[in-house]
């Protein structure tokens, strides 16, 4: 049996037996695609006439319309025998009809596989939730009804198709935070976030992404950007449902923590952020970019893993685990005392080199340590001590523990009998005038 397949996710194209169908004209492409938009409903002559020709349509339009008619019936049913009255595109008082259903129009499938999400995620199954509306997504090949821009009749339903869509993202974000895929989901959801400024739904899912990923801070900096841009544009304040996650945020309220967790991987936030002289403890995962290429799942669960081992050593020392905006994959610490954070970073890579690895993400972490003067500011740090750290770990190979001469005289005297800081030489880091005396510290 022909089957002639129909596709309005993205750019109009009719499918037959597997190979595209050539369509006659421009009227008859728009013709069509009313129909499509209003499948199995009767579309009224009377109506069709406006939407193709407007207020004003030539005197001939109603015949006009009967050849774009029989036209596409070519199109779509070319085997159907003169005698044989048509099953797809059918005449129905007072207009036309085009039959199909979820196996002919992708829209239908599309809705199908979306209603189909929500029910799993109501019964609690996310991961059936996650495959059906990711592969209601996947229909999708571009913009709705882009070809018909500025047609009136194009521009309603493109505007609903477009809600539908983000609507079966939002649900398939869901789905996969009840997952536990928190970490992969942040790059989406920032992206999300900025196209759709707007939209609270999208901004409470990165915040919650951001903080189950060991990422407080970040997460309560996404509120407050969410805050000014809707002051700015509409003069309001967030949500009540933004506001109480914000407050459970800070809180660190257990009810937060991803599926299957008792807590958060991340440190306890002290009372208050290390202030004066203090130690950065800066950490980067080598080949990040490569390893998300290759096996971005493999990737994400390992990530996860990294965090969890990262926000326990750090709070074993006593540190303040920050993740900054723009670090990717890296994690930014501070300790009231040099030997706090040595002591973490040792920790820290005897953790990550005893860590079973998935396949294909086996992480190497570089470390820089620095200890200098804290510019602090609402929670978060700047100024020449925290670039000096950074610069240093620039420098770092994987699984380098590297740390500055500031940091080496206040704890070469309180290293463990079994470490030792090896002196690297004397490096120009770049854009910083005074250069830096290194160490690696070795076990």
């Amino acid at each position: 049996m022909h089957a002639t397949e129909f596709r309005i996710l993205g750019p109009l194209e009719v499918v037959r037996d597997g190979a595209p169908v050539t369509l006659p004209g421009a009227k008859q492409r728009a013709l069509l695609t009313i129909l499509l938009i209003h499948a199995n409903e009767v579309v009224p002559v009377d109506r069709l006439i406006d939407e193709l020709w407007g207020a004003s349509p030539p005197d001939s339009a109603a015949n006009a319309l009967q050849v774009y008619v029989s036209a596409l019936r070519k199109c779509v049913e070319p085997e159907r025998g003169p005698r044989q009255a048509p099953s797809v595109l059918v005449t129905r008082k007072p207009g036309y009809m085009l039959v199909t259903g979820p196996d002919t129009l992708d829209l239908l499938r599309f809705e199908e596989l979306c209603a189909a999400g929500n029910a799993a995620l109501a019964a609690g199954d996310a991961a059936g939730a996650s495959d059906a509306f990711a592969e209601a997504l996947a229909l999708w090949k571009g913009s709705a009804l882009a070809e018909f821009a500025y047609e009136p009749f194009a521009e309603r339903e493109a505007a609903r198709l477009d809600e539908l869509r983000l609507t079966a993202v939002e649900g398939r974000v869901d789905a996969e935070l009840a997952l536990g895929h928190h970490s992969l989901l942040v790059g989406e959801l920032e992206a999300l976030v900025a196209a759709y400024p707007l939209r609270e739904r999208l901004w409470s899912r990165l915040m919650l992404a951001l903080y189950r990923s060991g990422r407080q801070a970040e997460a309560l900096r996404a509120y407050q950007a969410l805050r000014t841009t809707l002051a700015d544009e509409l003069g309001i304040e967030p949500s009540g449902e933004l506001s109480a996650l914000e407050a459970a945020i800070l809180r660190q309220d257990g009810s937060l923590a991803a599926p299957g967790t008792s807590a958060l991987p991340t440190a306890p936030v002290p009372a208050a952020t290390p202030t004066g002289v203090v130690t950065f403890l800066l950490t980067d995962i080598e080949g990040s970019t490569a390893l998300w290429e290759a096996d971005p799942r493999a990737m994400a669960s390992a990530l996860e893993r990294h965090d969890a081992l990262t926000a326990d050593a750090i709070a074993a020392g006593g540190g303040l685990l920050l993740k900054t905006k723009g670090e990717g994959d890296a994690t930014f610490s501070v300790f009231r005392r040099a030997s706090d954070a040595v002591g973490a970073a040792i920790a820290l890579r005897a953790a990550l080199d005893a860590e079973q690895w998935p396949d294909g993400a086996h992480l190497r972490v570089r470390m820089a340590i620095h200890t200098g003067e804290a510019y602090e500011r609402d929670g978060d740090y700047f100024g020449p001590a925290v670039n000096r750290a950074a610069r240093l770990r620039a420098l770092a190979g994987g699984s380098d523990i590297l740390c500055s001469r500031a940091t080496a005289e206040l704890v070469v005297d309180q290293l463990p009998d079994d470490v030792a800081l090896i002196g690297r030489g004397t490096q120009t880091l770049r854009d910083i005038t005074r250069p830096e005396e290194i160490f690696a510290v070795a076990r």
